[in-house]
């Protein structure tokens, strides 16, 4: 029962600098770091250059279908949470009856593939109700992340129950999620119910009996989005329908007003605060100013290091009920939210018809608009997408002022669908994915009101031969993390980029921004020199000093709409500090013949990692392994006897059953990759030692 734990040791000289190139971005994983406006990711090798590029003018998605719920269900909740899905509540088909589920679950990417497939969906412990149409956010709080559900539809659960009893709810629930770096859940947690209740209200004077179908207040169809302001998280919600049982029939109403409150944690507890704003001062906009009220509407949101601001689109949704059938909406608002205005809000953009029941996504600074409810009220199959500018507002062509902010593709997906959801998960080497999860669906003139169907389909799809590209775009990398006393005294970057421009056209223009703060850095400073195919190069003169350094590349397309590609961005800096190295994973191997030997097997990354700061999430790249100079590591490993318990000492006693260490080169250890320490070289560089 003998285990191997290993530490990496350093013995560096006080105050030590040097000085290096390196190269921040190269390969997709680094470049899909930063911020997108109107533009992609080119193709990795060998299929051609990774790199930054412009998107294509239309989006054609192709879907496939991928591991599929594990019960039918329809006007759930899904949210992402770093490389998993989390799907929660919903109706669900139960012997042709649609019922309200309380069930969770949860998946992610199938390791090592390059398709968007899924894992097997794992089922978490349910909802203490039962509820269809809630919010759903994940909101990181102490470096706790929790999955939060606000209100949603309570119903029949049982069909045996012959009143579907539907009716608003008021409550809040938060589950604390417990994952490994690789996304991994660990031991499940438990729901519990939030004090803070939604402040959603029936409109009549009576008491509220919640949860006996007979009232009902709180919200459904409310949209929700976590916000971190100068590293406080806030929670904001917006709209909603509060539907009531007056005790002969239902009252709707959709709210118009717009809250917020802080999240703290205590202990292992997610704790909501204060509602604000109940006066109902800020209001969903239309474009006359008035209150409008707003429901359904699909929150997705985009948050821009480079203005340390935040963006939620409201997209689609409804205003009224009338019987029935709800007055479906046709605009995107745009709330922005920054530490100067808690919100504001840009000019809504334009659908260019009316959209709910649908699914909404944000990746690389596009929004995706998936299928949904038409202004007759039938599902359709029409997807849309809108690209996000620099301020946060929604492009418009400059050339038709008129025309709509989203392009409508009629016919995205193959089947009509409603009341459906969508997420995005990133593989970084192979792309990033577009989901649509559940909802009902139309086959062959066939409703079916719920499905456990999943497609995906390959976000990052270049511009195919013969398509057009945006006139221009934007890029910024994310902001990186050098440490003190950083000095940058070069930059270097590569470019393939056409014949197609004139003298008086920079193809892709680069900027730079240094400072101290990372949520304040200055604006950026253009840097003078026209790009041209190949390797260009810059230096600062003088040299620029600060611990944080970002850089913004502004990409224009040639005369023929073609794309250049910025595939290579390089620093010279001198800073302090050595490798990000860790240990990725020891083992031993037993020889057994003659005398026994253990023969330990250790791997070692340096890779680049990521931390926040703030509230904000700032890079720091790997380094060369001769960051400081010629010279070795050393790496020691202790072998530690179980205590009979399964546990062992932790830290490791030296000594316990003898140590071994390995003395490794620097120069040997790859960047942005792993090293295993050779066993077979000679001289052997293992060595015990007392």
């Amino acid at each position: 029962r003998d285990r191997l734990c290993t530490l990496i040791g350093f013995w560096p000289r006080p105050g030590h600098a040097a000085r290096a190139t390196i190269v921040l971005a190269d390969a997709n994983r680094a470049w899909s770091m930063g911020r997108f406006f109107r533009t992609g990711l080119a193709l990795d090798s060998p299929n051609g250059p990774g790199g930054v590029l412009l998107v294509p003018t239309r989006i054609q998605p192709r879907f496939n279908t991928t591991t599929a719920l594990p019960i039918p269900l329809s006007s759930h909740a899904t949210v992402t949470y770093r490389n998993r899905i989390f799907v929660v509540g919903g109706d669900t088909l139960v012997n042709g009856q649609l019922l309200k589920s309380a069930r969770v679950f949860s998946t992610r990417l199938l390791p090592e593939r390059a398709l968007g497939d899924l894992e097997p969906w794992q089922e978490l412990p349910a909802l203490p109700v039962a509820v269809a149409d809630p919010a759903l956010v994940v909101a990181e709080v102490g470096g706790q992340p929790f999955l939060i559900v606000l209100g949603g539809l309570l119903g029949r659960t049982n069909p045996d129950v012959g009143e579907l009893q539907q009716v608003s709810t008021k409550r809040i629930f938060a589950y604390p999620l417990n994952m490994d770096e690789q996304g991994v859940l660990g031991a499940p947690g438990q729901w519990s119910e939030l004090s803070q209740v939604l402040p959603h209200t029936p409109d009549y004077d009576q008491p509220v009996f919640e949860g006996t179908g007979l009232r009902g207040s709180g919200a459904y169809d409310l949209m929700a989005a976590v916000v971190s302001i100068a590293g406080q998280p806030y929670l904001y919600i917006f709209g909603g329908h509060n539907r009531t049982f007056n005790g002969s029939g239902y009252q709707d109403a959709i709210a118009s007003t717009i809250y917020r409150a802080p999240l703290a944690r205590n202990g292992g507890t997610l704790q909501i605060g204060t509602w604000d704003w109940s006066d109902g001062s800020q209001h969903i906009l239309s474009e006359t100013n008035d209150p409008l009220p707003l429901a359904g509407a699909v929150a997705v949101s985009y948050t821009d290091p480079l203005l340390n601001k935040t963006a939620v689109y409201l997209t689609g949704g409804y205003n009224a009920v009338v019987g029935d059938q709800p007055t479906r909406e046709t605009h995107v608002y745009v709330a922005v939210i920054d530490a100067a205005t808690p919100l504001r809000w840009h000019p809504p953009g334009s659908m260019s018809a009316p959209r709910d029941s649908h699914g909404a996504i944000q990746f690389n600074g596009i929004v995706v608009l998936g299928a949904g409810r038409d202004q007759n009220g039938e599902a359709t199959t029409t997807m849309a997408s809108g690209l996000i500018e620099p301020d946060l507002s929604l492009y418009r062509d400059p050339n038709n002022p008129n025309a709509p902010n989203f392009e409508a593709l009629v016919g995205g997906i193959a089947e009509a669908r409603a009341l459906h959801t969508m997420a995005t998960l990133n593989n970084y080497e192979h792309g990033s994915f577009g989901y649509i999860i559940g909802g009902e669906k139309v086959t062959g003139g066939t409703i079916i009101q719920a499905t456990p169907d999943v497609l995906v389909v390959d976000l990052d799809q270049p511009p195919q031969p013969g398509e057009s590209v945006v006139s221009e775009g934007t890029y910024s990398t994310p902001v990186y993390d050098f440490g003190s006393n950083a000095k940058y005294y070069s930059i270097s970057w590569r470019a393939m980029v056409s014949s197609n421009y004139g003298a008086d056209t920079n193809p892709i223009q680069l900027a730079y921004r240094v400072g101290n703060d990372p949520l304040n850095l200055p604006a950026p400073v253009p840097i003078p020199v026209r790009t041209v195919n190949g390797v260009n190069t810059f230096a600062f003169s003088p040299n620029l000093e600060g611990r944080y350094i970002q850089f913004v590349a502004t990409l224009r397309a040639d005369t023929a709409a073609q794309s250049p590609i910025l595939d290579q961005l390089a620093l010279e800096i001198e800073r302090e500090g050595f490798p990000n190295l860790k240990v990725v994973n020891a083992g031993m191997q037993v020889n057994t013949g003659g005398t026994p030997r253990f023969i330990p097997n250790v791997t070692i990354g340096n890779k680049p990692y990521t931390k926040v700061v703030n509230g904000q999430t700032v890079t720091v790249p790997a380094l060369p392994a001769n960051w400081d100079g010629e010279g070795t590591l050393y790496v020691d490993m202790y072998i530690t006897r179980d205590d009979g318990t399964g546990t062992r000492p932790n830290p490791p006693t030296l000594g316990q059953a003898g140590t071994v260490y390995a003395k490794v080169d620097k120069a040997s250890l790859p960047v942005n990759a792993e090293y295993t320490i050779p066993v077979t070289s000679s001289p052997h560089p293992y060595t015990w030692r007392p």
